[in-house]
């Protein structure tokens, strides 16, 4: 069998310098993160938002982690919720709190850099839209956008007896009512108009083989402020098919260098 070689440039191995941090947000629960540093001192950071039932280890993450590093940025990870007994958990979160939680770490360290940008993928873009958070460039994952009629409607169960929900692939995770009726309350028009407060020059990246066309640009059709717009061919919405984490990734390196 033909062994094949994979060119370090395009599987860069981890950055040796990891820094676990944690942050007391303006309600007292802790943010718990990471920050990791490129092999050169760098004045760029990313902030990684990540999608529902996401994580800062996930595959998704820690490929971008790499990647960036490698590429003269410090990356910033961090939990929306997490296991820590002071932190917050899911099914205490709505989209507010994720993008409160956004805006603050980006507030706690755009003062460290020259230029700080963000990314968020499914969810965690639509956080973005929410936080509307100061940065020198957005870029936005297969982003949420319409999420009561795309996900909640189909996917959310009530959990009798209770007030909460649940919502999973496989393995049901227990879900904050105000969650889903903050969405279901927000409208498209609402959403739009959020959307359109954007300033910040923003990438709209979607993946081919997740949903139609039509429901994932409406985010970009609504943005007024500088854009862009990529379709990632091949694409499964968490960039695990082949190589198309990397197709992304290098469209949002082009846009953020740009800026």
């Amino acid at each position: 069998m033909e062994k094949k070689t994979i060119a370090p440039e395009m599987h860069p191995a981890a950055p040796p310098l990891e820094e676990p941090f944690s942050l007391a947000a303006v309600d007292g629960k802790k943010i718990y993160g990471l920050l990791n540093r490129s092999r050169t001192p760098s004045k760029k950071v990313i902030v990684l938002a990540h999608g529902f039932t996401g994580h800062p280890r996930e595959y998704l993450h820690v490929i971008a982690r790499n990647f960036f590093a490698a590429k003269g940025y410090d990356v910033v990870r961090f939990s929306f919720y997490s296991q820590e007994s002071d932190a917050r958990k899911l099914v205490e979160c709505t989209i507010q709190t994720h993008a409160d939680d956004l805006a603050f770490i980006c507030d706690h360290f755009r003062p460290l850099y020259d230029k700080l940008y963000v990314a968020g993928h499914s969810y965690g873009g639509k956080a973005m839209i929410h936080a509307n958070t100061q940065a020198a460039a957005l870029g936005f994952w297969d982003s949420s956008f319409l999420t009561y009629e795309t996900f909640w409607k189909a996917n959310a169960t009530k959990l009798e007896g209770t007030p909460y929900y649940t919502a999973g692939w496989g393995c049901d995770n227990l879900i904050n009512p105000a969650m889903i009726e903050m969405d279901k309350n927000t409208s498209e028009s609402d959403l739009i108009a959020l959307a359109q407060k954007i300033t910040t020059p923003s990438l709209v990246i979607t993946a081919e083989n997740e949903g139609e066309p039509t429901t994932r640009t409406i985010l970009y059709d609504a943005l007024i402020c500088p854009k862009s717009y990529v379709e990632i061919k091949g694409a499964d919405h968490c960039f695990t098919n082949g190589d198309t984490v990397y197709d992304m990734l290098e469209r949002t390196l082009e846009w953020f260098n740009q800026h």
